[in-house]
């Protein structure tokens, strides 16, 4: 008997509720810069946590079966955000370590949830509410540019000019929102080759070229690839293959127009927020003109292949895979291979990024070094790595380019840099589980949708691998959907006996009873442990957004108050004395400076833009000894940055 209180999960008021929880959850992470930002990291990894502790303790975690592959998933992630708290031990920075602990706890609190409480059937709801936030996230972005609604890119122009051609909001970051495209598109084929839902295959198959413009204009090649390789999968392995590439090639062929016009209209692709003018324009109705035809005359292309002979114009896995060749050697010839090898390696010493230069830009991202570096940190600490959050001092020692960066824009590597084989391993362990499943589950009774979310876990696996949208949960998110769906129990139809089976456990089926006091207690721990970590980590990033804010009005009592409540609840981070000693060195507070800095350098020796501020807090204060050992020190630590003492996350 359920217990007073309990919270029917499979009730349709709670699915109709929890889908539009997802939409609406999805939507504000997009739009609080992609959730990268610590207090949406900190508030989103509380809330799934309490939510989860909730559900637990009011008796809504009734007995069902787990499969074994979300057992086995769900232990590599929480043995990653194990290992990386345990790796705080030996970091460098642990204020950066424990950001890297509490995001990973969120995304373990993510792929719980679904995984006990998507019930059989459900899956193909929920990957429809990811494409409708996909579409709205692409929407926006366009409207941004050509409409001048939302700020836009305006705060990137600024703060790096060179990168203001490319379409970023509302994520803040250009591959991120490419991203979302890239996981979007295959979502949208699918949906627009389905049979049995006509207003939604038009609406999917409208939603197409709008996707394909946002990501060009990204100017994101991986996105792009992303996209291919996704679309390719659900081609190749679904059961309507061949309203899959049709759809596909009616979104391509309606996207072109927007796609040639923007990339000729001055300013669309170089000058955010400019306004609207006649090239903005142009550029809508080329869009709008042919996605409306799609809608009106799409389906019919569609169901024509449908009631073919399928024996005659079969789309097949090596098929696709000679498509996929073709287009990407296409893309070789076009750009030129010396252009694709310098989207990775930059030589000349600083990072480039082309103004809208788009796909075909030349410019070289550095990736290539930022991969080697970390490679190398991985050289040095095979078994343990360099620490949680260490990569961006290891860069500023050893990186052989003047571009100060966080991550190794490569999360496998990343982890292999500063968690070691052990977090590389369990990061790889998470995937392949989920991968495998996939392929298992593409042999099962619900084909197509088990394609769609195999497709997109692959296409933000890509991003992930050649890009740090790691860090942004709002790209994350969706792939941990995707994984848990595969693991566990929605893709099976209720009412048939596999489905049953998910509820019921049988001897031999793959599955395991969680239910009693023990997973209770279990889950509730890690839900008080994450949460707290979240809470903290959201009241210290608030704290120090308003002592910054402060500072820059002026109000320099506040400013050094919210720095001292920041340092209160996360004293193990240097983060807040920086700020603290920032706020005192404007007030001319020499000594408190002095003393504010040094329990920064405590908590972070290795930073060295600390050492910057030490130096400048010395010299001020007339002890040119101390600035000029603090310079030398600071030199050290990074021959190459020096001088520049702000990371850019690009």
């Amino acid at each position: 008997m359920r217990r007073l209180g309990a919270i029917d999960p499979s009730s349709a008021g709670a699915r109709g509720l929890g889908l539009v929880a997802l939409v609406a959850a999805l939507t504000v992470l997009s739009f609080a810069g992609g959730g990268y930002g610590g207090v949406a990291l900190g508030a989103a990894t509380a809330l799934i946590w309490l939510l989860l502790a909730a559900l637990a303790l009011t008796g809504s975690l009734e007995p069902m079966a787990v499969r074994s592959g979300a057992l086995a998933a769900a232990a590599c992630l929480a043995g990653l955000a194990a290992f990386t708290a345990l790796s705080l031990g030996w970091a460098s920075d642990d204020g950066a370590g424990f950001v890297d602990v509490v995001r990973v706890g969120g995304y373990l609190g993510v792929f719980v949830l679904v995984s006990l409480f998507v019930r059989p059937g459900e899956a193909g709801s929920v990957l429809s509410a990811i494409a409708i936030v996909g579409v709205g996230v692409a929407a926006a972005a366009i409207a941004s540019r050509l409409l001048d609604l939302g700020p836009g890119d305006a705060g990137l122009a600024a703060a790096q000019p060179a990168a203001s051609g490319r379409l970023s909001y509302p994520i803040g970051y250009w591959n991120g929102l490419g991203a979302i495209g890239a996981m979007t598109v295959p979502l949208l084929i699918w949906l627009a080759s389905r049979v049995d839902a006509r207003w939604t295959a038009r609406a999917s198959l409208a939603a197409v070229p709008l996707a394909l413009l946002a990501i060009y204009m990204t100017s994101s090649r991986g996105a792009m690839l992303a996209a291919l390789v996704s679309a390719s999968v659900v081609i190749a392995l679904g059961r309507e293959g061949r309203r899959a590439f049709l759809a596909l090639l009616v979104g391509v062929v309606a996207a072109l127009p927007a796609i040639v016009a923007a990339s000729l209209g001055e300013g669309i692709l170089t000058s955010p927020g400019t306004g609207v003018g006649t090239v903005e324009l142009v550029v809508l109705a080329s869009l709008a003109v042919p996605t409306a035809l799609a809608f009106a005359a799409g389906p019919r292309l569609l169901r024509f292949a449908a009631d073919r002979d399928r024996g005659r114009v079969e789309i097949r896995g090596r098929h696709v895979l000679v498509v996929g060749l073709v287009a990407g050697l296409a893309v070789v010839l076009a750009a030129g291979p010396s252009a694709l090898v310098g989207d990775f390696r930059e030589g000349s010493g600083s990072e480039r990024i082309a103004s809208g230069a788009g796909i075909f830009s030349t410019s070289g991202s550095g990736r290539a070094q930022f991969w080697d570096a970390a490679a190398d940190a991985f050289a040095e600490e095979p078994a343990r790595g360099i620490g949680a959050g260490g990569y961006a001092s290891y860069w500023s020692r050893n990186g052989t380019l003047s571009t100060p960066v966080r991550n190794a824009h490569s999360e496998p590597l990343e982890l292999a840099a500063e968690l070691g084989a052990p977090g590389l391993l369990l990061f790889a362990g998470f995937f392949a589980i989920a991968i495998a499943c996939g392929i298992r589950r593409i042999r099962g009774p619900d084909r197509d949708v088990a394609t769609a979310a195999l497709a997109l876990l692959i296409a933000g696996l890509i991003g992930v691998c050649v890009d740090w949208t790691w860090d942004l949960p709002a790209v994350v998110v969706p792939i941990l959907i995707a994984a848990a769906l595969l693991v566990g129990p929605a893709l099976a139809r209720p009412g048939r006996p596999e489905a049953e089976a998910e509820t019921r456990p049988r001897r031999g089926s793959g599955a395991r009873t969680v239910a009693g006091p023990i997973p209770v207690l279990t889950l509730v721990a890690a839900a008080v442990a994450f949460a707290w970590a979240g809470g903290v980590l959201m009241i210290t990033s608030a704290a120090l957004d308003s002592s910054e804010e402060a500072l820059r009005r002026g109000d320099l009592p506040r400013a050094a108050a919210k720095a001292r409540s920041a340092a209160a609840v996360e004293p193990w981070a240097s983060e807040p004395w920086v700020q603290l000693a920032s706020v005192e060195f404007a007030a001319g507070n020499s000594e408190a400076a002095r003393i504010a800095i040094a329990a920064a350098i405590e908590r972070a020796p290795d930073d060295f833009r600390n050492w910057v501020l030490a130096a400048e807090i010395a010299a001020k204060a007339g002890r040119s000894q101390a600035s000029g050992i603090y310079t030398l020190r600071a030199l050290e630590l990074a021959p190459e940055l020096f001088g520049r003492a702000v990371f850019t996350d690009t």
